[in-house]
């Protein structure tokens, strides 16, 4: 894929183009709220809702400011196609009743997000779909669960959540060219700032808008991006169930990226410096930040590095997340939640700092041993960090620990 015809991400994130012919120029695009389009004759509508004529009948197939806002993210992700949904777990819906069917076999991440995990595990049986987990830490996972001419589809995260494991993506596509498998990843934590998987050799890519595209919790919304060779049916396939997003919707998520690098790139330098900060803090066990030198997958940021954002990093920042584990002889998590004053939301990508609790909400559909298996405890904690100046984090990190005991 030829990197120079795409322009750069700040040219996407703020262009504005003009939608209408008018003598001047809006400093901020319209919003089209109608449901339904007046056509000219049952021949045009015709045409339209077939896809030969360019145009829109019905909001559900398509609208102006979906379709601005699909083609910024095609650029950002240096995609053939795009299209946007109303939420990450329609994105991948839509990926999954475009390309699987019954008798297919797929693997999934065992550290994917646990909605997703949900989705692909006990809603696709019922579809006579087959699922094996894998271990994107143990590539030889992949080689024992794959069924040659059986398994069409691989689902991985970039990075994953909690524990921010990084996924090796090019090895991962060159197995799936060997066994023929198309390769699917959920790209929210890294954002395309950090990772353009399909330029690794990826099939599919969606992410979560709501997190740090948007950045400003007042939405749901998903994406999903692709190839030409792969596209097909899958804007049908969105329309016909339902998937896609509102025009108010894409309007606010248009308006929040216009400012996702400045956010971007202030969140993850505040994410590092946290990481560092947290290592040295005794009443805290572990700490997973995917640039942390003892992190286990550290190594494999190499692998996919492939936006301009890694050849500047100096300073070691690798997204907006850092997981920790309290020592909970010395803090309770209910007690350094409430010291710290860090607001406390199962999500992440927000302006300001959050805190979630995994066993609680990410991963509170599996059992006790199925997280510590994971790798996730009671003690675990994750903070997406936000805009604020770090030394605002540090005082609410340290108040959190005076609950000493």
């Amino acid at each position: 894929m030829d990197r120079d015809k795409f322009p750069t991400l700040e040219e996407v994130c703020l262009a504005n183009p003009v939608s209408a012919n008018l003598s001047t120029h809006p400093s901020s695009p319209a919003i089209y709220l109608a449901a339904t389009y007046a056509c000219a004759n049952p021949s045009q509508a015709n045409r339209i809702l077939g896809g030969e004529e360019a145009g829109f009948a019905y909001q559900r197939d398509a609208h102006p400011n979906g379709q601005r806002l699909a083609e910024k993210f095609r650029l950002l992700h240096h995609a053939d196609q795009a299209l946007v949904t109303n939420s990450g777990m329609a994105a991948l819906s839509a990926i999954v009743l475009h390309q699987l069917r019954v008798g297919d076999h797929c693997l999934i991440s065992r550290y994917l997000y646990g909605r997703s995990s949900v989705l692909v595990q006990q809603e696709l049986p019922k579809f006579g779909i087959e699922v094996a987990e894998f271990d994107p830490t143990d590539l030889a996972s992949i080689r024992r669960n794959v069924r040659p001419g059986q398994t069409k589809m691989l689902f991985v995260e970039t990075i994953a959540n909690p524990l921010l494991q990084v996924a090796d993506l090019p090895a991962i596509v060159a197995l799936g060219s060997e066994f023929r498998f198309q390769v699917a990843v959920d790209n929210t934590f890294a954002t395309p700032y950090w990772c353009r998987p399909l330029e690794l050799g990826v099939d599919w890519v969606w992410e979560s808008v709501s997190k740090m595209l948007n950045g400003h919790s007042d939405l749901m919304m998903g994406m999903v991006c692709g190839k030409d060779s792969h596209w097909g049916r899958i804007r049908q396939v969105a329309s016909t169930w339902g998937l896609g997003a509102a025009p108010w919707d894409c309007f606010l998520a248009e308006r929040g990226l216009t400012t996702f690098g400045l956010r971007i790139e202030r969140a993850s330098h505040n994410a590092s410096q946290a990481a560092q900060f947290l290592s040295a803090q005794p009443q805290v066990k572990h700490v997973f930040y995917p640039s942390l030198t003892h992190h286990p997958t550290q190594s494999n940021l190499k692998s996919i590095a492939n936006t301009p954002a890694w050849t500047s990093n100096s300073t070691n920042a690798a997204g907006n997340v850092v997981a920790f584990e309290l020592d909970l002889q010395q803090c309770s998590v209910e007690e350094f939640i409430s010291a710290s004053g860090i607001a406390y939301f199962p999500s992440l990508g927000e302006c300001g700092t959050t805190l979630s609790h995994p066993c609680s909400s990410s991963h509170r559909h599996l059992t006790e041993d199925q997280q510590q298996s994971l790798g996730i405890y009671p003690g675990t904690l994750r903070l997406s960090f936000g805009i604020e100046p770090f030394e605002t984090l540090r005082e609410k990190i340290l108040a959190g620990f005076n609950c000493l005991r």
